[in-house]
C-alpha cells in the first residue's frame, strides 16, 4: 500500500497565531470579564431595592440607610473596594457592595434570615453574561483565523 500526504495550506500560519494565543485571549477574556462584572453592577443597581426588587429588604424603608445597594460596584479608586478589574494577566475579578455587614444579610445569622440578593442578581445577569462570553470566544476564534491568514 502506498503512503498519503496531507498537506494542510496555511498550517504554520495558524501554528504562529496559536503561539499567540495567550496573548490574544487574555485580552479578550479580561475585556468578556470586566463587561460581566459592568452588568452584574448595573443589575444589581437597576434592580428595585423594595420588596419586590432584586435585594427584596425585609428591614421596614424608615430603618434602612441605603449604603448596600448603594455601595454596590464602587470603583477601587473610590476608597472604596466594591470592584476589582481583570487584566490580561490576571483573568479574574469582583464585584460587590462595600459595606461589611452585606454578608450577614446575604447569608443571614443566627438572629437575621438570609436574604440571597446576591444570587437574584447573577441569576438576572446571567444570560447577558453568556453572551458576551460566546461573542468572545467568536472573537478569539476570529482573531487567531485572521493571524492566520
Amino acid at each position: 500500500m502506498g503512503q498519503y500526504a496531507l498537506e494542510i495550506k496555511g498550517l504554520d500560519k495558524l501554528q504562529a497565531a496559536l503561539v499567540q494565543y495567550p496573548k490574544i485571549s487574555g485580552q479578550i477574556f479580561a475585556n468578556a470579564i470586566n463587561a460581566s462584572l459592568a452588568v452584574i453592577s448595573k443589575t444589581a443597581n437597576e434592580g428595585d431595592s423594595g420588596s419586590g426588587g432584586i435585594f427584596r429588604f425585609v428591614t421596614p424603608r424608615s430603618k434602612r440607610t441605603g449604603l448596600l445597594s448603594a455601595t454596590f460596584g464602587l470603583p477601587v479608586n473610590s476608597g472604596m473596594k466594591g470592584l476589582d478589574l481583570a487584566t490580561p494577566g490576571k483573568l479574574s475579578g469582583w464585584v460587590g457592595p462595600t459595606r461589611t455587614y452585606a454578608i450577614y444579610v446575604n447569608d443571614g445569622t443566627k438572629y437575621i434570615r438570609e436574604n440571597p440578593f446576591m444570587t437574584r442578581i447573577v441569576q438576572a445577569a446571567q444570560k447577558s453574561v453568556d453572551n458576551i462570553f460566546v461573542n468572545a470566544l467568536d472573537k478569539l476564534t476570529s482573531e487567531i483565523a485572521n493571524q492566520s491568514r
